[in-house]
């Protein structure tokens, strides 16, 4: 944890950091920087997929990304297990996004064991992913978007 000390980052933070290094991820871009918005990053990469963990305006958040897709934790949570996070306005934003509630030191390798061990994984990040925007299209109210076909 030493090592990480300057991220100030939640132990649960840490900790991912920590497991994704014992899973052969290997930090590929860090960046400390004195700034309100942006100012902490985390890169890592095993192979072809790349893990990036950020701080902006207070709020952790993480994406994984592959040769051809790219989804927040809060997407690939939704595809695995259901359970859909959803921000109030106007309530205080979480320290880790999605929710203070949800551990990543659960949620991430628990994504990547569930990944390696379902056929169809693709295809249900792109539900999750389709399902979280077509639940911010109805909270701004904007008119339903065509089904997208690639």
């Amino acid at each position: 944890m030493d090592e990480w000390s300057e991220l100030d980052a939640p132990a649960d933070v840490v900790d991912t950091i920590d497991w994704l290094l014992r899973a052969g991820f290997v930090v590929e871009r860090r960046l400390m920087r004195d700034q309100p918005n942006g100012n902490k990053l985390v890169g890592l990469r095993r192979d072809d997929e790349a893990v990036t963990i950020v701080r902006d305006r207070g709020v952790w958040e993480l994406a994984v990304r592959g040769e051809d897709w790219v989804a927040g934790l809060h997407t690939l949570h939704e595809a695995v297990t259901g359970e859909v996070f959803e921000h109030v306005p106007g309530a205080r934003l979480p320290q880790q996004h999605p929710s203070d509630e949800l551990s990543w030191m659960d949620a991430v390798p628990g994504f990547f064991t569930w990944r390696d061990h379902t056929g169809d994984w693709r295809s249900k990040v792109s539900a999750a992913e389709a399902a979280g925007a077509e639940r911010i299209r109805r909270r701004s109210g904007s008119p339903p978007q065509p089904p997208d076909h690639r």
